[in-house]
């Protein structure tokens, strides 16, 4: 009996201890108000940080010590792309070694003016508006064929992709529109027609001081033609009053945003997980993100590589100066 009681009051003791720890988490921005719902519902037990993907993973890629959290909630492969740089660092990763599940998935997808969508697409291969007909349009001027008036500089907007989660996996995207495949290496990077045409895209955007997708929507047509986002996040169009003016395409090869979890190694993540997971799933679902196995996703993602998609970070801040 002396055993058995020890036994119970050692268990007790153990969830004392797991009940009284406070873990860290922290939260992509562009994850809105997926974010704010974990930091209500888990005040007493987790601290949640909000801040941009790249300013998280600018920290933790030469960071030599404690990370300072126990979890990134955060569109894959940033994490990767983190530990990727670590390794090339001779720096012991920051992530648990198993690939964090998917929690909840959204396709890329563009937002157009459809007056200009119209003018671009005979320009475009099938009369389909993509990223690789824009960047060869951005940075005009750009004069319509067919006799249509003259419309100027096309202006193509997404996400700093240095900075936001979303941003970067756009521009992955964009890459793989262009090249026709996601197997790129960085000696593709060094294409001169790539390069040229990385340029028009990337040069003319311009910092914007929130969503490149809500300040379309707040200015009009003199911010952007076409925006570059999640179908999550033009979930917003729906509820403006310009929406009858605005097209959504799903430019083509789909890619999607896959949002994680990723833990840190040990048990501290382990338990993070398993205290936020179901809750981050149904505010993301909430929010206008596909559930994982919903028909007419792709199998994966459809981006290129962490590592490529971080040569694609550098080459971004390159050309544009930021």
């Amino acid at each position: 009996m002396v055993v058995g009681a020890l036994v119970v009051r050692g268990r007790l003791d153990d969830r004392k201890v797991e009940q009284a720890q406070f873990y860290k988490l922290v939260c992509a921005t562009d994850l809105g108000q997926v974010c704010d719902d974990l930091r209500a519902a888990f005040a007493d037990r987790v601290e949640v940080t909000v801040e941009p993907a790249g300013k998280t993973a600018d920290r933790l890629r030469s960071l030599d010590g404690d990370p300072g959290l126990d979890g990134w909630l955060v569109a894959d492969p940033w994490p990767a792309i983190v530990d990727g740089a670590r390794q090339s660092a001779a720096l012991t990763p920051t992530f648990a070694p198993a690939p964090a599940p998917p929690l909840a998935r959204s396709p890329l997808v563009m937002v157009a003016w459809k007056e200009r969508a119209e003018a671009l697409a005979p320009t475009c291969p099938e009369s389909k508006v993509g990223w690789k007909c824009l960047g060869e349009a951005a940075g005009g001027p750009w004069t319509e064929r067919n006799g249509r008036p003259e419309w100027g500089e096309v202006k193509v907007g997404h996400a700093d992709p240095a900075e936001d989660g979303t941003g970067l996996l756009v521009l992955g995207q964009a890459t793989v529109a262009w090249f026709g495949r996601a197997d790129l290496s960085t000696f593709d990077l060094e294409d001169e027609n790539f390069q040229r045409w990385f340029s028009g895209l990337e040069r003319p955007m311009r910092p914007s001081p929130g969503s490149p997708l809500g300040t379309m929507l707040a200015i009009g047509r003199a911010a952007y033609d076409v925006v570059g986002t999640t179908e999550a996040d033009a979930g917003i169009v729906d509820r403006a009053a310009s929406r009858n003016a605005l097209t959504r395409i799903y430019p083509s090869p789909m890619a999607t945003a896959d949002v994680i979890l990723a833990v840190t190694v040990g048990d501290r993540g382990v338990r993070l997980r398993d205290l936020v997971v179901e809750r981050a799933e149904k505010g993301l679902t909430e929010s206008g993100w596909k559930a994982v196995g919903t028909a007419g996703l792709p199998p994966d993602n459809g981006l290129p590589s962490p590592g490529l998609l971080d040569a694609l970070r550098s080459k971004a801040r390159e050309v544009t100066g930021r």
